[in-house]
């Protein structure tokens, strides 16, 4: 555990559901933005106010994973579902203070984009979800210096999610940025039922003979 922690049990509380507030442990202040999930299932954003609520768990307990790009990661085991939870951030920086964050859109960064990456998927993986698709949902922070400072998924790619999270945090750079921002992506993956060529039908057919000339 890398932040500290006050949790009760309330019986009124989501049977399936942790909820709670995330605060800065320095100043008190509600943190927004923060990723909180099981690691497993998915995750949800806080608000303003740093509240949360985690549905729609399994079992009785849950892990809870929280991530912010200006904050220690939080994680604590086997919370009981129906806890209403207290946590306290510690922020990374040296300073002690809270980095302001800019929430965007994915697609207002585009012109900053200096590289993207193919996601590294293994030719094992990828023929065996032949002619498939998995879907995610991911919080992304760019820092400003245009480097990945978090990827967290709200709505993992299924067993792509490894694969995708190594693919933004090592294969994705922005030019420098005024201030660090976050967005919300959502991608979709579609594996072909065949291996394509990189060329069109077009381009890997043979070239057409030349036009044979009338005889004189």
């Amino acid at each position: 555990m890398l932040a500290g922690l006050a949790f009760s049990i309330c019986a009124a509380a989501l049977p399936d559901a942790v909820s709670g507030r995330i605060l800065d442990a320095l100043t008190g202040r509600p943190v927004s933005g923060a990723v909180v999930s099981d690691g497993k299932q998915g995750g949800t954003l806080t608000d303003r106010e740093g509240r949360f609520v985690l549905s729609g768990l399994p079992g009785e307990t849950a892990d809870l994973v929280v991530e912010h790009p200006s904050y220690l990661i939080f994680a604590e085991a086997r919370l009981p579902l129906g806890s209403r939870v207290e946590i306290k951030l510690q922020p990374s920086s040296i300073q002690g203070e809270a980095i302001e964050i800019v929430e965007t859109r994915e697609e207002d960064l585009r012109p900053m984009l200096l590289r993207q990456e193919p996601f590294p998927f293994s030719p094992e993986f990828k023929s065996s979800y032949r002619g498939r698709e998995l879907k995610g949902l991911y919080r992304v922070c760019v820092a400003k210096d245009g480097e990945i400072s978090l990827v967290a998924a709200l709505q993992p790619a299924g067993t792509a999610d490894p694969f995708v999270k190594e693919g933004i945090a090592r294969g994705w750079a922005y030019k420098p940025l005024p201030k660090p921002a976050c967005f919300l992506w959502r991608v979709t993956l579609r594996f072909n039922a065949q291996f394509q060529s990189p060329f069109s039908p077009q381009e890997r057919a043979p070239p057409p003979p030349p036009p044979r000339l009338p005889r004189r």
